[in-house]
């Protein structure tokens, strides 16, 4: 899946996904999370999931502004 992936932090409950920015890849498991702290293209794609097994994810989608806010 190709798109725009918006600031936010990614947690994976079950299964494995994979995000490619530019030419790395990254991949998040539910040992591993992602945070994406600006908006970036990426392609994405789940990697691990079976019917007994769905992936199953949470995107906290993350406002700058509010962040920066709270920063101050």
């Amino acid at each position: 899946m190709h798109g725009l992936q918006r600031s936010s932090l990614c947690l994976v409950a079950q299964g494995a996904k994979s995000v490619m920015v530019g030419r790395e890849i990254y991949e998040y498991d539910p040992q591993h999370m992602i945070v994406f702290s600006v908006d970036v293209p990426v392609t994405s794609r789940v990697v691990r999931a079976s019917r007994t097994e769905p992936f199953l994810a949470l995107r906290l989608n993350l406002d700058p502004h509010v962040i920066a806010q709270l920063v101050l």
